[in-house]
């Protein structure tokens, strides 16, 4: 009875309304934080030099650690990653991380997710192509740095988005 009499004080169509809103919004800042790698190996590619194999392995590493952190991260949150790569195993089988980077990435003991490694080694890579003279101090460094950050950034949005979900009482309200 108590239902029935207070049913009419808030339209279901407002709150309906509203959680579709909040739904979308959702989605669209999942969207908008997809962290695609090609901005920052296009600056790794713009400020790294060394046309000799050492620079082409050093570019080639950054670009693979960025990606590294994607396939971490989506490991975690997607079903279709976690089915190709079902353990830390399979993505040093698929050439993203090398056993020796396992290894370091393993003996790092924490119990939430770990995406974010990869991205530590790439700023101490960026630190060694810039004792080697590969990276000018300055400007080239502060944009590497700031792609790394941008990358991170989305895919620490991403994960908090897969570990806050949807409140259950706004799915319900439907």
């Amino acid at each position: 009875m108590y239902c029935n009499q207070t049913a009419g004080l808030m339209p279901m169509s407002f709150v309906l309304g509203f959680y579709v809103t909040f739904v979308v919004t959702r989605w669209w800042n999942q969207f908008l934080n997809l962290p695609w790698p090609d901005r920052a190996a296009h600056t790794v590619l713009m400020y790294m030099h060394g046309s000799d194999e050492r620079g082409r392995i050093l570019r080639r590493t950054l670009v693979r650690y960025f990606n590294l952190a994607n396939a971490i991260l989506f490991q975690t949150i997607s079903g279709s990653a976690k089915k190709r790569f079902p353990t830390m195993t399979h993505l040093v089988g698929a050439g993203l991380m090398t056993p020796e980077e396992k290894q370091m990435f393993d003996s790092v003991s924490l119990n939430v997710n770990k995406h974010w490694v990869p991205f530590i080694w790439s700023i101490n890579l960026i630190n060694v192509a810039l004792k080697e003279g590969r990276i000018m101090a300055g400007e080239p460094v502060k944009q590497l740095l700031d792609e790394i950050n941008s990358l991170r950034t989305k895919t620490g949005h991403l994960w908090g988005h897969d570990w806050v979900t949807v409140p259950l009482v706004y799915t319900q309200v439907s």
